[in-house]
């Protein structure tokens, strides 16, 4: 959904969109999407500058209020790889040696800056960001456009002063059990020792 009171013509989600579902309305003098076309992966979202597009049942406040107060680690999972990876991994009894809240999205392409950075300030210890291998994303080059962000990110992290080994990109096939278990624990046993 675009709001049009926000909308600044920028043509960043009609450049971007990797099903070509958005276009510019001269009329409305705003971006519009085709509800045909959109495969509902929220990139666009993410890279809107003026914060004029959001995806419903995973816009940015519902984002923020499923963000937990002090998990250890909060995982974004792509519902089409790392969250059905990691439901089965709960189902199956696994228990982390951490405080773990997995948090699905449409795409690993949906979770942009603000959101890992929420997640931190909520006092998440790592913060994860686990997506389709950027080869074979779904949505073409949301998985990609993740990892990118979050090197970014982690460079900014770096510039500020911070620890840039807080945030952490992954890529998973559905299915991955221990691929998942392996780059939580890693994480998870690390934080075990500092405390233990």
């Amino acid at each position: 959904e675009i709001d049009p009171e926000k909308c600044v013509a920028c043509l960043t989600c009609v450049r971007l969109c990797p099903h070509k579902a958005i276009d510019f309305d001269p009329e409305k003098e705003a971006a519009v999407v085709s509800k045909i076309a959109c495969r509902r992966c929220g990139i666009c979202a993410a890279e809107c500058p003026a914060r004029a597009i959001q995806l419903p049942r995973f816009a940015d406040v519902e984002l923020d209020a499923e963000l937990e107060l002090r998990p250890e680690i909060t995982v974004f999972a792509c519902a089409n790889s790392a969250a059905p990876t990691a439901t089965s991994a709960i189902r199956s009894g696994w228990r982390a040696k951490a405080d773990v809240q997995v948090i699905p999205v449409p795409c690993a392409g949906k979770v942009d800056l603000r959101h890992i950075l929420r997640a931190l300030e909520r006092g998440a210890k790592h913060v994860f960001v686990l997506g389709c291998n950027p080869e074979s994303c779904r949505y073409i080059d949301g998985a990609g456009r993740a990892r990118t962000r979050t090197s970014e990110l982690k460079e900014l992290l770096g510039q500020a002063g911070l620890d840039p080994g807080r945030v952490h990109w992954g890529a998973l096939i559905s299915g991955e059990q221990e691929r998942f278990l392996e780059i939580v624990h890693v994480v998870a046993l690390g934080l075990e020792h500092k405390t233990g």
